[in-house]
């Protein structure tokens, strides 16, 4: 039988009096019906050929997806987030495939991705990619360019992304999730075809479900192969449980660590997991000017997008898996049980990652008569609380700027000291052990730069300081 007889009895069949999509997926065309969430998906392999056999075409129920519910959310006032970096060339794209982005926000505004090939709200697809108007992303629902985030959660992990970035990156948001966080893994699979489509280099995946599709699978890699790199959150239920896109081949899977690099409680965790990150209490942007103390397997996968993205832009290389090898960590005791877990496991993956390398003095004066002798501390580690001094020598008075970064480059604590409250000597100032809003340091390592200034030159030293409780 002819291929268009065929298509025209199957999908009479099985869609009566119904508008089909027909859309390509790598070595693949899906026939879908409009019926959301749940379409039947009627997969046909391409061919040159004139016949397709009956065996060659199959049909599977659409699946659904769940955002993963955050573990803990916190509106706070909107002073408290430290401004994001101003954005640098060249930018790699993320695509954030969420909820949507708030694209009033000031500062994502800079971080946003343009599709230069579309004219804005002229109601017209000019670049012919099937969504209209999709200047700054799309909707892959409504297949227009309106991704404003009803939910918040989009917006949470773009944020999470650009702070981490360091303005290395640009975001391309694309909404798959609608008002009450429903989705399907077709939808998934055509936002994951769009990223590609677009130029992106990494897909933030901060979702999940414990089933998967043939479609979605073949999607996952055909993105894969055309270089399209996957991050994923392990998802919240605190269980060794595989969650797709997660655990499918390649995919870099994240589960959260708490601030003592241990298994976050509400962590998921298995064989399929790659690396972990801080998933408890980050800052991030929320929709309306407002910001969030999130906490979530989600917030550790957006870490991990944007660690990946600045570790990439530094490098000048496309981002890959094994960009991040040389800064991994390993974390030998993931539970606190006092275990020796060397290499990769379950609970941690092959660790976190250190990227203090790249917080770097800026405007130093290498060949400059200013000198600062080596940074002390003590305690260090600092423990139990108790306040700690940080001292350095000065060869004549200078202001002071005193910098604290954790290893993934947020700056914690800062202070600046006045040249007149210097001296020729050894100077020293008093650490209490909390970062700029009040909250003690997490147990880490953490990375001290002494900035010398006589407005003339400027000298740097670097000291690491450690926090266990």
């Amino acid at each position: 039988m002819k291929r268009g007889v065929f298509y025209l009895l199957l999908v009479s069949l099985v869609f009566a009096n119904s508008v089909l999509n027909i859309q390509q997926f790598g070595s693949t065309r899906v026939v879908t019906h409009p019926n959301y969430p749940m379409p039947i998906v009627i997969s046909v392999p391409s061919a040159d050929k004139n016949i397709i056999a009956e065996s060659s075409i199959t049909h599977e129920w659409d699946a659904p997806v769940e955002l993963h519910q955050m573990a803990n959310v916190k509106i706070q006032s909107i002073s408290t987030l430290i401004p994001l970096a101003a954005t640098t060339s060249p930018q790699i794209i993320i695509a954030v495939i969420d909820s949507g982005l708030d694209l009033n926000n000031e500062q994502l505004k800079p971080y946003l991705f343009v599709n230069s090939r579309e004219i804005p709200n002229n109601g017209i697809d000019d670049d012919n990619n099937g969504y209209i108007d999709d200047v700054n992303g799309c909707n892959i629902c409504s297949q227009n360019g309106n991704v404003t985030d009803e939910l918040g959660h989009g917006t949470l992990m773009a944020s999470i992304i650009a702070q981490m970035s360091q303005g290395h990156v640009k975001i391309l948001p694309i909404k798959i999730f609608d008002a009450q966080g429903k989705s399907s893994q077709f939808l998934v699979s055509c936002a994951l075809q769009y990223a590609k489509q677009m130029g992106a280099s990494v897909a933030n995946c901060s979702f999940g479900y414990d089933s998967t599709t043939e479609v979605l699978r073949q999607v996952v890699r055909d993105v894969q192969t055309q270089g399209l790199v996957i991050v994923a959150s392990a998802g919240n239920q605190g269980q060794e449980r595989i969650v797709y896109p997660a655990a499918f081949p390649d995919v870099i899977a994240v589960a959260s660590l708490d601030g003592n690099d241990h298994l976050a409680n509400f962590s998921n965790y298995g064989s399929f997991l790659s690396v972990s990150s801080i998933g408890v209490g980050v800052l991030g942007y929320y929709p309306g000017n407002q910001i969030a103390n999130a906490s979530g397997t989600s917030v550790s996968a957006a870490y991990i997008s944007g660690l990946l993205g600045l570790i990439s832009s530094k490098q000048q290389q496309q981002p890959s898996r094994e960009n991040m090898k040389p800064y991994i960590v390993d974390i030998r005791d993931p539970l606190g049980t006092g275990a020796n877990l060397v290499g990769w496991d379950k609970y941690s993956g092959d660790g976190k990652l250190d990227i203090s390398e790249f917080t770097q003095p800026q405007n130093t004066s290498f060949n400059a008569s200013l000198s600062i002798g080596p940074v002390l501390s003590y305690p260090n580690p600092i423990r139990n609380y108790l306040p700690a001094q940080i001292g350095f020598e000065l060869n004549q008075p200078s202001a002071i700027s005193i910098k604290l970064f954790d290893l993934a480059g947020r700056l914690r604590w800062s202070v600046e000291i006045n040249a007149s409250n210097t001296i020729t000597g050894y100077n020293k100032i008093s650490f209490d052990g909390k970062d700029n809003f009040g909250n003690w340091l997490e147990n880490d390592t953490y990375l001290v730069l002494v900035t010398a200034d006589d407005q003339r030159q400027k000298v740097v030293a670097r000291h690491r300081l450690t926090v266990i409780r």
